[in-house]
């Protein structure tokens, strides 16, 4: 994979979509973001009982949905039929949760890039990953560009079993002096930080690498800034205003 490939610009990816305006990780939080110029989305996956690929962030179905259990304890047919909107605003009352191949022809005709992070949860992990790529390969040809990241390096590792061609990303919660062996391992692509442990001297390491280095949750525009002169070559973003503005402004100013 040819690391020069994946460009951003502008340098935000819609953090679970442009979830600032929309509820999070549905459809209209992506086409929202399309909207608003962003070209790049981030998104979670996990199973369903029934072992349907779905875009959902938390294990648990009460915040979004007000539901009892786990994304794991219901087939999707019982998934599509709970309100993912109304937590958000009554305009969203009915938006389901969508299945990993609705989002991936969505933005394939959109034409939007897509960062797809594999949720580690009780579900057998190859069994989840032979499950999201096989979906993958048969939707996501036409996206323009695309990564796989996750916190598990379990589960990057048997993303990374199934070929060498995917680009991956390390999610990092918490800084780990490691990882650089664990990237030259498995060929990461991306290191994906926490902005709140990131340093010009962490980035400026990685860097070196010839890795790319984004920054999450980014959602103020002087924050977002001071990255940038850094080396960040791209913030997630909920897409605040704020940063809707920043981008706006960038651009104008031809940066």
């Amino acid at each position: 994979m040819d690391i020069k490939s994946l460009t951003f610009s502008p340098p935000v990816i819609a953090h679970r979509g442009a979830c600032a305006a929309a509820p999070e990780n549905t459809l209209v939080a992506f086409r929202n973001a399309h909207a608003l110029g962003f070209r790049w989305v981030e998104f979670d996956v996990m199973l369903s009982k029934d072992q349907e690929v779905v875009v959902f962030h938390d294990t648990d179905l009460l915040r979004i949905t007000g539901n009892q259990g786990s994304v794991a304890d219901y087939s999707y047919a019982e998934l599509a039929a709970m309100d993912a909107g109304s937590w958000f605003s009554p305009k969203f009352a009915g938006e389901k949760i969508p299945r990993f191949q609705e989002v991936l022809l969505l933005l394939g005709q959109l034409g939007v890039s897509a960062n797809i992070e594999i949720k580690a949860t009780e579900i057998d992990t190859t069994l989840t990953v032979k499950k999201t790529l096989d979906i993958l390969k048969k939707y996501g040809t036409h996206l323009p560009h695309l990564f796989i990241s996750s916190f598990s390096m379990a589960i990057l590792q048997e993303v990374r079993k199934d070929s060498a061609a995917w680009p991956l990303g390390l999610l990092i919660d918490e800084w780990h002096e490691d990882w650089q062996a664990h990237a030259e391992k498995l060929d990461y692509a991306l290191i994906d930080v926490n902005q709140a442990i990131l340093s010009p001297e962490i980035v400026a390491a990685i860097k070196a690498t010839h890795r790319k280095v984004l920054a999450y949750t980014v959602n103020v525009a002087e924050r977002a800034q001071e990255l940038m002169t850094w080396g960040v070559d791209a913030i997630f973003s909920d897409c605040t205003p704020s940063i809707v503005s920043w981008v706006k402004s960038s651009a104008k100013m031809g940066r």
